[in-house]
């Protein structure tokens, strides 16, 4: 989409399922951006999770 001419932006979770740790977000920050080959992405500050219950859910299920 980028070399279509199109902004993009992804908004992502920053706590990631396989490293159990948020990615780069400073403490008492709610996001980071961060380009990467014309995609802006945003990684907004989660619930922090070690299994699946309701904190992995609160990840998933937003309302903006």
């Amino acid at each position: 989409m980028v070399e279509r001419g199109h902004r993009v932006t992804i908004f992502a979770a920053g706590f990631g399922h396989c490293t159990f740790r948020e990615g780069g977000i400073r403490s008492g920050e709610a996001w980071l951006e961060e380009g990467w080959k014309g995609v802006e992405f945003i990684w907004l500050k989660t619930v922090p999770y070690k299994k699946n219950d309701w904190r992995r859910e609160a990840n998933r299920v937003r309302d903006f």
